[in-house]
């Protein structure tokens, strides 16, 4: 069931005169959601977390021990300082959820983050599950100048961290954290043994080591949704229609600028075809999925599309949907421009997802029981007969015709040739 055939209008008050989404559907049998995850949170225990939350977030952090403090009510933690976001939303997800499990492992322990982000606004934020503060600002403000610049920036990051070991003379300093690929090799304070390092660039998404001590029931604990989403029109309609359509998502519009124009793949372009001989073998009719897409050309379309295509036509020249640190820009009606797409994989009873971590992230965070899910194993991809036109530079790119498989463990990422792929995905489970 396409939702474009309940209704396309749009809700933007910077366009238009405010509208109303479509109405609900009629009264449904309810999709069951799965035991093992976290329900919506409590309305009191949620006051009582924001509360704390924001009674900690009243004071400048100092990255000592007034957070140890705040947190934790002793002038002793450990903390962890991440000096730079590696990539968008998908990748910061990963480097988000890893550390918050680092620090559960060696509780007291904060986790300090480059900026804001894309996931202050989506998540709840839960003291109690990740102490997470952002670097102090003296010191964030000198990382963000020094990484928002291309080239190698080992001498001036470590200058910064420098002056601000001498601005702490009471506590060590921090220590680089080359991760590896040990989660448990995170250098510890000689005086507490509780973590005291910096790391920059995670990347534990390619190592499987790291990921399997990520927890699918903890992670997903983390990405609850904000009271500020579930508030939000796109929200409260896609949430009334969970469980009810199928859902394909198609990465086109960064890989068409990333991709070898002679057929290396590192992001392949899987082939729509792909996606529709995977339909055709469950018995799915291509035409009645919710197609979502960075490409117009791709997707199916919604209410909200005009609003959200108005706003990017609205912007400056000069500005971005994206920009470092802070990754995304938030939009009053929508939250974000890509939160719709997010959600429709969330609630979604079938999904065929992209090859992306966002893709896998969205249907990491469906918790409906019954959700059925595929990913393209790059490791069958062929090339493909068919070529795709490099918009800006008029030449053709080569696309891959691959194979689904019934998982959501699918890597997104291959060594330059689909053979090459990098390993599955694959989270632990609770300690």
């Amino acid at each position: 069931m396409a939702f474009s055939s309940i209704a396309e209008r749009t809700v933007d008050p910077q366009t238009s005169p405010q509208k109303q989404p479509p109405p609900p559907p009629p009264p449904r049998n309810e999709p069951q959601f799965q035991n093992e995850d976290i329900a919506i949170p409590n309305e009191d225990n949620e006051q009582v977390k924001h509360a704390k939350l924001e009674m900690i977030m009243s004071t400048p952090a100092d990255g000592g021990d007034n957070d140890c403090m705040a947190f934790f009510g002793t002038p002793t933690c450990g903390r962890i300082f991440h000096v730079h976001w590696m990539g968008r939303l998908g990748n910061r997800i990963f480097e988000y959820v890893f550390l918050c499990e680092v620090a559960r492992r060696h509780h007291p322990t904060i986790i300090y983050l480059p900026s804001e982000w894309e996931g202050s606004t989506m998540f709840e934020q839960d003291p109690s599950l990740c102490a997470v503060r952002i670097i102090p600002e003296a010191l964030g403000n000198k990382l963000n100048k020094i990484f928002s610049k291309a080239g190698n920036h080992g001498a001036e990051t470590n200058n910064a961290l420098g002056s601000f070991a001498e601005a702490q003379p009471s506590r060590e300093p921090l220590k680089s954290w080359g991760l590896g690929s040990n989660p448990d090799n995170v250098p510890l304070s000689t005086v507490s043994q509780l973590p005291n390092g910096w790391t920059n660039s995670l990347n534990m998404m390619y190592q499987p080591g790291l990921q399997k001590i990520i927890d699918r029931g903890r992670a997903i604990g983390l990405l609850r949704w904000s009271r500020k989403v579930r508030e939000s029109a796109i929200y409260k309609w896609i949430y009334e229609r969970r469980g009810t359509y199928d859902v394909a998502h198609v990465r086109r519009d960064d890989l068409l600028a990333l991709t070898d124009a002679k057929g290396g793949c590192v992001n392949c372009i899987v082939s729509v075809d792909s996606y529709k001989k995977q339909m055709h073998a469950d018995g799915v009719d291509p035409a009645g999925v919710i197609w979502i897409s960075d490409d117009k050309g791709h997707r199916t379309k919604q209410w909200w599309h005009e609003g959200l295509d108005a706003r990017s036509k609205a912007l400056p020249a000069q500005a971005h949907w994206w920009r470092y640190p802070e990754g995304e820009r938030i939009l009053p009606d929508y939250v974000f421009g890509f939160l719709p797409d997010l959600l429709l994989l969330g609630f979604a009873r079938r999904v065929y997802r992209a090859n992306s971590s966002f893709s896998f992230f969205g249907v990491l965070m469906n918790r409906l029981k019954e959700v059925v899910i595929y990913s393209p194993d790059l490791t069958t991809c062929v090339r493909s007969a068919q070529t795709l036109l490099r918009k800006r530079k008029k030449e053709p790119v080569i696309q891959w015709d691959c194979d689904f498989t019934k998982s959501n463990q699918n890597h997104w990422m291959a060594r330059g040739d689909p053979k090459r792929a990098y390993p599955k995905v694959l989270f632990g489970r609770i300690f």
